[in-house]
């Protein structure tokens, strides 16, 4: 994580050094990534890089920390209906608001397109690190929607909120891949896995 020494600087300069990480992983992606592109982008020395941040690992942690930060704060109305809409609901408007935080902010989403195609495994342990938050988030949401009524109570609350994660996980990283931004494919694909969560795939009345 940065030092201290980062921590105390003025959040324009931190915010500055953070954008041109950004802007170097777009570039060059993140596996590419140097320290002399990022301390030329950012208008700082090359020792001080090193007095913010061990190495080029720690500050994608902090990059990957302070993206997830700027999105929370944007899906900040929706993630507060947690727990007051069904789960299905909540899921679906979590995923339109991030999509419309990717329409808003195209640098993290071409980050975000770097993420995806990177094959350093510090950058996998980061997504899965976010994959198990996401879980840990919908459990108490599942749990209280079984208490309601509303999910069936013999679903196994830790599968559904990975199945969830997984499904919706992947048709983000199937839209990140694509370069050309149009995302109604990944919508149509969403509509559908939506209506599956609500509906279940068994037809209501089999015939005997």
């Amino acid at each position: 994580m940065p030092t201290k020494r980062f921590a105390n600087l003025p959040e324009e300069k931190r915010q500055r050094i953070a954008e041109a990480a950004i802007a170097e992983y777009v570039q060059n992606g993140i596996d590419a990534a140097e320290v002399a592109g990022i301390v030329r982008r950012a208008g700082i020395p090359r020792g001080s890089f090193y007095q913010y941040f061990d190495d080029m690992n720690d500050l994608f942690g902090h990059v990957f920390t302070y993206l997830a930060t700027i999105k929370m704060a944007h899906l900040g109305d929706v993630l507060g209906r947690a727990g007051k809409i069904p789960f299905v609901d909540y899921v679906e408007s979590t995923f339109r608001a991030g999509l419309e935080f990717a329409r808003t902010y195209p640098q993290g989403m071409a980050f975000a397109r770097r993420v995806y195609s990177s094959a350093d495994p510090v950058v996998a342990a980061h997504v899965r690190s976010a994959m198990q938050l996401g879980v840990d988030h919908y459990l108490p949401l599942i749990d209280h929607d079984k208490t309601k009524g509303l999910i069936r109570a013999s679903v196994d609350s830790q599968v559904l909120a990975r199945f969830v994660m997984a499904v919706f996980s992947d048709v983000v990283a199937s839209a990140m891949l694509h370069e050309s931004g149009d995302d109604q494919e990944s919508l149509a694909m969403a509509d559908t896995l939506f209506d599956i969560l609500r509906h279940g795939i068994q037809a209501q009345e089999v015939a005997s």
